[in-house]
């Protein structure tokens, strides 16, 4: 399942195309949304039926900040709340601080209130425009101070345009604990129109572990079994369908296999050992002790059987990172041939001060040039005479 919240800038009335791309949003925050106090809860119930909201028109008239969400989804408490920011606890699987700010114009107003209210806990910051570096003393000292850094994201990189300059001013923040929290966080910008759309999201669970086959399950005594029941339930089935879901549906009793018998194979092997030791130095204080001959054997038997399994493990590790290695070494000889080769090619020649390009071209230019290396007058010569080339090596004497 995934639990997402997304940003809008400049939004007022329905969303209509925007609540279609985002459908699975839990909780919104919008900004300079430009919605008067009296149509709040007309916008509100047209634009998110059934949800809960918090807005800062008791702070400022034009109620410059707006927070949605979904009851069911999230659970939302104010922490704090000024003229450019609201800052609160976000429960749902993960709980962490999420405050969204939207400066105001002035410097000696921006922030003022907000610097004063930083907490190093987890927590993400949405904020709004870009301002230059002499105002920015306080927002950078907030920045250190919490330890924040910008999200990466994809989609779009510029959050507004007046049709002449394109620029990013609406950026997402996040600080350690938040990051350690969240499971594969995600930022996507959606641009629309003269709006922008930060799309927030992070799995409520960790991915599935990629599955990899081992060699050793083969010595197990159920592997045959397992493999012929499951192959018989996907006999009706034709093509790469009946081996898709063959092999889907034999991860798990193969999982189930690696818990319960190899999940431990190191603790096994120096269990087996000491069992092994302990034995064979009672054998040694009694050699003719058939009881404790009888356990030796078995006990060398199952250490063997473990240690084989372990050899087998870890020449399958290194035969992987040995193909691994080995793509990489082959991918650097293709580069480098790739590299010779295109050393041997001539893009261009220089044709008398003219610049020639084209393969037809540059061959054409060649071949003049090897022609005009030979001599272009005819010279005729004498017939060979074939007395001379009868006689062999001979000298003839004046």
């Amino acid at each position: 399942m995934m639990s997402q919240f997304a940003t809008g800038k400049g939004v007022s009335g329905r969303t209509g195309g925007k609540n279609r791309a985002l459908k699975d949003v839990g909780l919104v925050g919008l900004l300079e949304t430009k919605v008067k106090e009296k149509n709040v809860h007309s916008t509100t119930t047209l634009s998110f039926s059934g949800w809960q909201w918090i807005h800062n028109f008791s702070y400022n008239t034009k109620g410059r900040i707006w927070i949605s969400w979904r009851p069911s989804t999230y659970g939302v408490e104010l922490v704090n709340m000024t003229e450019e920011m609201i800052h609160y606890h976000l429960q749902r699987n993960k709980h962490f601080f999420i405050a969204f700010v939207c400066g105001l114009n002035q410097d000696n107003q921006r922030l003022a209130q907000f610097v004063g209210h930083c907490k190093p806990n987890d927590w993400s910051m949405n904020w709004g425009q870009e301002i230059a570096d002499l105002e920015i003393k306080d927002f950078a000292y907030c920045i250190e101070v919490c330890e924040l850094t910008e999200m990466r994201s994809t989609g779009a990189y510029f959050s507004w345009t007046n049709k002449i300059i394109w620029s990013r001013i609406d950026r997402v923040f996040t600080n350690p604990y938040c990051t350690l929290k969240l499971i594969s966080p995600k930022l996507h910008n959606y641009q629309m129109a003269f709006r922008i759309t930060l799309l927030f999201s992070y799995s409520s669970m960790r991915p599935q572990a990629t599955f990899h086959y081992c060699t050793i399950w083969e010595a197990h005594k159920d592997f045959m079994s397992i493999v012929e029941s499951t192959a018989k339930v996907h006999d009706h089935k034709r093509g790469i369908h009946k081996l898709r879901d063959f092999l889907d549906h034999l991860k798990k009793p193969l999982r189930k296999i690696n818990k319960d018998k190899y999940a431990d194979l190191h603790e096994q092997q120096t269990r087996s050992r000491e069992r092994l030791t302990k034995v064979q130095q009672q054998l040694c204080n009694d050699p003719t002790n058939e009881y404790c001959l009888d356990q030796e054997r078995r006990y060398r038997e199952n250490y063997i059987k473990i240690l084989s399994s372990v050899m087998a493990l870890i020449k399958q590790q290194y035969k992987i990172e040995w193909i691994q290695y080995g793509d990489d070494r082959t991918r650097y000889f293709s580069v480098g041939a790739k590299g010779r080769k295109r050393a041997t090619y001539i893009y261009n020649l220089d044709d008398n001060g003219v610049k020639v390009e084209g393969f037809k071209k540059k061959g054409g230019v060649i071949l003049d040039f090897y022609k005009n290396l030979l001599d272009k007058q005819y010279i005729p010569t004498a017939s060979i005479d074939p007395q001379v080339i009868e006689a062999g090596h001979v000298l003839t004497v004046a």
